[in-house]
Formats: C-alpha cells, sequence, structure tokens
C-alpha cells in the first residue's frame, strides 16, 4: 500500500507500493502528490532521483509551509 510515512528532517518519506521499474514507483509518487496536494499533474515533476530511493520532486507556485499544512492531515492518518 502506497502511503505517507513522515518528515525526516527536511525530507518527506513516502512508502511506495509499485515498483522501481520502467518509471513505476516514479508515477505513482507524483500521482499521490498531486491527490494529496488537489494539484494538476503538470504542475508537479520529479527534479532528480529518477532511479534512486532519494528523489526531489519540484512542486510548481506552491511554498513549503503551505505543501507542509496540505501533507499534514495525511501524515497524521498514516495514509
Amino acid at each position: 500500500m502506497t502511503r505517507l510515512d513522515g518528515i525526516h528532517g527536511d525530507m518527506l518519506r513516502v512508502d511506495l507500493a509499485a515498483p522501481p521499474e520502467d518509471g513505476k514507483a516514479n508515477a505513482e509518487l507524483l500521482k499521490l502528490l498531486t491527490r494529496i496536494l488537489g494539484l494538476p499533474a503538470s504542475r508537479v515533476q520529479l527534479k532528480s532521483g529518477h532511479a534512486a530511493r532519494k528523489k526531489s520532486v519540484h512542486i510548481e507556485s506552491l511554498a513549503p509551509d503551505a505543501a507542509a499544512a496540505l501533507l499534514s492531515p495525511w501524515l497524521a492518518a498514516g495514509r
């Protein structure tokens, strides 16, 4: 099951159910973030880490504080 696992330092930890092959995990991560943040897919992009466990995501026009506020209910619920 894909779920948010918490914030560790300045990083968001996400457990992905999709396998790390053929970009499936990357696509699942972006889909999860767009759904939680209520943004169109065009505003959430994988910046780096395409083939790595650690990834950097760019969220267009969303301040880090606003992103944290939108993510906090999901983190509290363990979803």
